[in-house]
């Protein structure tokens, strides 16, 4: 056994610093690029592990004693976990492969190898089906329980600090929505045929003087007023939308614009079959 241990040793040394110790070295570029693509909010009992190759023996799995509640917070392993990994490393590490692999490369290196394990295990899981707020920490396997940072708490989706007065947050989330994605006094609207939620199917457009979309988009993102195409008016041959509302300029021979300026009406017609003017002008509103 202790030649074993000494074939360890020896070799451990030789392979971390040529980094074959899977997750350091050679292969940091691998698992730093892996966890950035993990996003989600998820937690499950898993062991993670470290393979080394050690030569004769060819690979060696080296794990914790069992599986523990690990979780993952906006794609990063929560506070608490990576200190649930550090006691149990602690608690493990005696009379062990694993404690000789501690003592040959330090707890701290052999942490950030399960902690790139356990990135892995938990990206791989399947979709607990958990509505967390916005900034949760989820902290419990089996349930969809979750603490807020800083003694915060849940506010219409989101996590909010400390002594925050919660109301009613819905204009607030689509004032939000408009001033991250498009500059001031430009709305989001949604590009026909495409999702909105998965790139940068949107376009920025100003509401107030688009013929397309006056008052609110003509493809709004879901849960968006539908605006007003202003050249979809019948009969119109010249229309606009000032501040908002779409304005009738002109018609097709046979049509009038109404008293309201917002939409054409059938003229009268004499008894020569000529159009008449009616008694009251019909003037678009400028």
């Amino acid at each position: 056994m202790s030649q074993f241990k000494s074939l360890c040793l020896m070799s451990l040394t030789v392979l971390a610093s040529l980094g074959l110790v899977e997750g350091r070295g050679l292969f940091d570029g691998h698992y730093n690029l892996l966890s950035k693509r993990f996003t989600a909010n998820v937690c499950a009992n898993i062991n993670p592990t470290i393979t080394v190759d050690i030569p004769i023996l060819n690979n060696v799995t080296v794990a914790l004693a069992g599986p523990t509640c690990l979780c993952l917070a906006a794609g990063a392993l929560t506070a608490s976990s990576v200190a649930s990994l550090d006691e149990t490393l602690t608690m493990d590490n005696n009379g062990t492969l694993l404690g000789t692999v501690i003592n040959d490369l330090g707890v701290q290196t052999v942490l950030d190898l399960l902690e790139n394990n356990a990135l892995i295990l938990l990206g791989s899981q399947p979709d607990p089906g958990c509505d967390y707020p916005t900034g949760a920490i989820p902290d419990s396997c089996g349930s969809c329980d979750y603490t807020c940072p800083d003694k915060g708490f849940a506010c219409n989706g989101a996590c909010v600090a400390e002594g925050t007065t919660c109301t009613s947050g819905i204009a607030r989330r689509r004032r939000s929505l408009d001033s991250f994605i498009c500059d001031n006094g430009l709305t989001a609207c949604a590009i026909p045929g495409t999702d909105v939620w998965t790139g940068q199917n949107f376009e920025c457009i100003d509401t107030q003087s688009n013929i397309e979309s006056c008052g609110a988009c003509a493809d709004p993102i879901p849960g968006r007023p539908t605006g007003q195409d202003c050249t979809a008016i019948p009969h119109t041959s010249w229309v606009g939308c000032q501040a908002g509302s779409c304005t009738v300029f002109s018609c097709e021979r046979g049509y009038e614009v109404d008293a309201t300026g917002t939409k054409c009406v059938a003229a009268l017609v004499d008894q020569s079959g000529g159009y008449n003017k009616r008694s009251t002008p019909r003037r678009a509103r400028l």
